[in-house]
């Protein structure tokens, strides 16, 4: 067996990713229970690291040769060096040696919600998190996105006040219904009705048709959940040959600077078939997407023997994924720019932007993101990015102020 080495940082500064990681930790120790949490982190991840799941000993061991033993001290070195969850190995490929050697630049979802949860505490995230506000807040910039009816609290309404033209717009395009204060894809409801009257309801449980109205209400009482009620967007007919049941959007993370935001990170993320999102998490594909061409490289997925790069083709048809130029490129990063634009006490946003056959469409922003779907699809840690040196700054100023 090869000797164990150090992970190194790649295209990111070391110093500045060391500061980070530390900025990282000291965010998590808030309230006893966190506090307790982040103190006996390396301790707890330390048998994981060393026992890794079978499954993916056996697809790694066919892909480089390296055993449980091996992946299981290499888990141990990132838990140790770098305070990564013993997962990242297998998420990010690190068991590639190449990969390995600059795993610092990599960010950790844990690292990366701990930083901006921190920084973001005293901020209105509701402007963004509540998809009602947000809705309002695309009408107000006359930023384009899905038609909202209305909200719909089904365990207090067997019926929304709207439901003439709920039944109508299912009728021609289908309406989706959003928790409130959802995120990541869970909750989601997709509806439609034919022309006898029937529903067809698609949710995180599969789907169901031929469905009343008293059964979707029965359906969806139960979750307690208050809806955005809006139009389902149709995917462009570019996207929408690559299959999947949800509708594929564009992930452009934004980062505010000296001259106000600019992007610095995109994918787009398809579904897979009879997903009612497009999660990563869910079996997705994900591909990066080059912010100057809006051109796509190969893709990947979340699990463990799908390297980043290895998707070429997609769908049905077996489409060329890589390469594909995506329409309306222009429009997704001048929507994201206004949407920060409009929130500029968030340093950083994640937006979620769909394609229609019409133009780029604002689906919703974010100001917690998920950090390893661009990480795996563009084969580059957010180390690279002037994200982490910019959230550096902005704790040492919230320091400095807090000190006056």
């Amino acid at each position: 067996m090869a000797g164990i080495t150090r992970p190194g940082y790649g295209a990111a500064d070391p110093d500045t990713m060391r500061r980070f990681r530390r900025l990282a930790a000291r965010a998590e120790k808030r309230g006893l229970v966190k506090v307790f949490g982040s103190l006996v982190f390396r301790p707890r991840h330390a048998v994981t690291a060393l026992l890794p799941p079978a499954a993916d000993v056996r697809v790694v061991r066919a892909l480089c040769g390296k055993g449980r033993l091996r992946q299981g001290l290499d888990r141990l070195v990132l838990l140790l060096v770098l305070r990564f969850e013993p997962a990242a190995y297998y998420l990010f490929g690190l068991f590639d040696d190449a990969r390995f050697a600059r795993a610092g630049e990599f960010i950790t979802q844990r690292q990366l919600t701990n930083v901006l949860e921190f920084l973001n505490r005293d901020l209105p995230v509701d402007k963004v998190h509540d998809k009602a506000a947000y809705a309002g807040l695309c009408r107000t910039l006359d930023v384009p996105a899905p038609e909202v009816l209305g909200t719909w609290t089904p365990h207090v309404l067997p019926e929304p006040d709207f439901a003439p033209d709920l039944g109508r717009m299912a009728d021609a395009h289908g309406v989706i219904l959003k928790p409130v204060r959802g995120h990541g894809g869970n909750g989601l409801v997709i509806l439609r009705r034919h022309g006898d009257g029937t529903w067809f309801l698609h949710d995180n449980d599969g789907t169901r048709d031929g469905l009343d109205w008293a059964a979707v209400h029965r359906a969806l009482a139960p979750t307690g959940e208050t809806f955005v009620v809006q139009q389902l967007a149709a995917a462009h007919p570019d996207l929408a040959a690559f299959g999947g049941t949800a509708l594929p959007a564009v992930r452009l993370v934004t980062l505010w600077g000296e001259d106000g935001p600019r992007p610095i990170s995109a994918c787009v993320r398809i579904g897979r078939d009879g997903a009612v999102a497009d999660n990563f998490s869910q079996g997705g594909t994900a591909a990066g997407v080059d912010l100057e061409t809006g051109v796509l490289r190969p893709g990947t997925r979340a699990a463990t023997g799908d390297m980043p790069g290895a998707i070429t083709h997609l769908g049905p048809a077996n489409r060329p994924l890589a390469g594909l130029r995506l329409p309306h490129w222009d429009q997704v990063l001048d929507i994201g720019l206004r949407l920060h634009r409009a929130c500029p006490e968030f340093l950083s946003l994640g937006h979620d932007i769909a394609i229609t056959a019409d133009g780029a469409t604002a689906l919703e922003s974010n100001n917690t993101w998920a950090a390893r779907t661009g990480q795996k699809a563009l084969d580059s840690g957010l180390g690279a990015t002037p994200l982490p040196a910019a959230l550096l700054d902005q704790a040492a100023a919230r320091r400095r102020d807090g000190a006056r």
